[in-house]
């Protein structure tokens, strides 16, 4: 298990890195479950949110539920605890980007003094905390947010990166593979897919703001 003695939130690279089992099958299985889950999960709540409101739903779906309906203030408070937890997670490589960026310090090795790291960290706060101020409709942050970024972080970046370290740079001669080969079709099927998933996305919420 992850040791959580530690001034920095464990994303999920860390996590995967200080399994008690790190061998690569174990991460790719623990990847692929993670995958899977939270795939059903989007899809099940997308398909039933506009099955059920159909062309009114909103970009906060929680919107279209009474504010007196139990499962609507259940939804509320665990949307709460999802948005807490992901702005922790988030913060990090913003906060170590800025300290390497500031001070040139590699805060990995927790090289930032101090007076550093907690004020980087106010600062990021302070600005997150205008910027919500300043923003009155979430919707169109989290449409860009799952459009745009969602699908280049999640699905087309990393194969990206993956293919060019496994047709060029891989350390183990063994691991290379040109760029054609039969064992990177799943990879560039994730890609095409990310790609097209950006593409629809975007154009929909592009359609919704003209709508507007």
């Amino acid at each position: 298990m992850p040791d959580c003695n530690h001034r920095h939130s464990a994303g999920g690279g860390t996590v995967l890195a200080t399994m008690r089992d790190p061998s690569d099958s174990n991460v790719r299985a623990v990847s692929l479950n993670a995958y899977v889950l939270v795939f059903t999960m989007d899809l099940l709540i997308g398909l039933v949110a506009y099955v059920t409101f159909e062309g009114d739903v909103q970009g906060n779906v929680l919107l279209n539920f009474s504010p007196d309906s139990p499962v609507a203030v259940l939804a509320r408070f665990a949307l709460l605890d999802l948005v807490v937890l992901s702005y922790m997670i988030m913060m990090i490589p913003c906060k170590l980007s800025l300290l390497d960026l500031l001070y040139d310090k590699n805060e990995a090795r927790m090289e930032a003094s101090q007076p550093q790291f907690y004020g980087v960290t106010l600062a990021l706060n302070v600005m997150a905390l205008a910027v919500a101020l300043a923003v009155s409709d979430l919707s169109v942050v989290n449409g860009l947010n799952g459009a745009v970024c969602t699908n280049l972080v999640a699905f087309v970046l990393p194969v990206l990166f993956h293919l060019r370290v496994r047709t060029a740079t891989a350390v183990d001669e063994a691991e290379r593979r040109p760029l054609c080969s039969a064992a990177n079709v799943p990879y560039v099927a994730m890609l095409l897919f990310g790609v097209f998933s950006c593409f629809l996305s975007t154009r929909q919420l592009v359609q919704s703001l003209a709508a507007q």
